[in-house]
């Protein structure tokens, strides 16, 4: 089998390692994603219930 002349990487199914390590990077990308855009809602949030509950605590 002689390699390809393109640079496009060509993954078989099965369990190649290269596509478990790509697999994970892809998985771990995503959550990182996730993470950078849910973490600053989830202060706000915290921060408007927390103002609200100081405003009612008379």
């Amino acid at each position: 089998m002689s390699p390809p002349e393109d640079s496009n990487i060509r993954i078989l199914p099965g369990n190649s390692p290269v596509a478990i390590i790509l697999a994970i990077a892809i998985l771990i990308g995503a959550i990182a994603k996730l993470i950078q855009v849910l973490v600053p809602v989830m202060i706000i949030k915290d921060k408007e219930k927390s103002k609200y509950s100081n405003t009612s605590k008379d």
